[in-house]
């Protein structure tokens, strides 16, 4: 008795079937997190804005000539961090519809750039981290942030995607530039600084702004930027 050959279409579904199989399982672990211990997001986190109302300058210098005063400050990883998450939470990023909610954050600063890692729930509650690149630059007191690499998990993520998503979300001081290549803060210390440096050592950003005295004669002013006890040291 011949023995009954299974049909051609069953074999070509079964193998349909395994790669399909396969290729999920390389999916998913590509877009698995690559990153642990991420801060969570918290209520009363200050936004960039806040953030530097809220501390002193590190040093102030008095340029008599220019009738400027120059005010020095810096932020590490960890402030990053929460002034970003704490920006994201007052925009429409956090939560965009089903699709995905912010989980976490971290913020690395070294090599020149700064390394945004975001841990994301996608899918039914699937776990995973968006990372992003950046390289800081100033144009005119403007901090432009390049991305230069954007990935989800280990899966390479287009960067219009990410552009997109910023441009609708409108997080705090932040805009995108007209070629979605950047990302622009705006006003980062305060709309009446103007910054002048931005640098970047391991773990911390610094950044230095100048303020016309002019400016500074309104107290309300000196108040908002703790400046009163600075001052007062530089004219005695």
């Amino acid at each position: 008795m011949k023995r009954r050959k299974k049909p051609r279409l069953f074999k070509v579904l079964l193998m349909l079937l395994m790669l399909l199989i396969v290729a999920s399982c390389i999916i998913i672990y590509l877009i698995q997190p690559v990153k642990n211990n991420l801060t969570a997001p918290a209520d009363g986190s200050k936004t960039i804005g806040q953030y530097f109302k809220s501390k002193a300058p590190e040093s102030v210098r008095l340029d008599r000539e220019n009738k400027l005063v120059s005010l020095s400050y810096s932020m590490t990883e960890i402030e990053l961090t929460e002034i970003l998450l704490s920006s994201l939470s007052n925009s429409e990023v956090k939560e965009v519809g089903s699709r995905f909610t912010i989980t976490g954050m971290s913020v690395d600063v070294g090599d020149g750039v700064i390394t945004v890692c975001a841990g994301i729930r996608i899918f039914y509650g699937i776990s995973s981290q968006v990372i992003l690149k950046f390289l800081p630059q100033l144009d005119d007191g403007t901090i432009v942030l390049t991305l230069l690499d954007s990935k989800l998990g280990r899966l390479p993520l287009p960067k219009d995607f990410i552009m997109n998503m910023a441009a609708s979300s409108k997080p705090d001081k932040l805009m995108v530039s007209e070629d979605r290549k950047s990302l622009l803060l705006i006003n980062a210390l305060d709309r009446l600084i103007k910054i002048k440096s931005l640098s970047l050592s391991e773990n911390t950003i610094s950044f230095e702004g100048t303020i016309s005295l002019e400016a500074l004669k309104n107290p309300a002013i000196l108040l908002d930027l703790k400046l009163i006890n600075s001052l007062k040291e530089l004219v005695k």
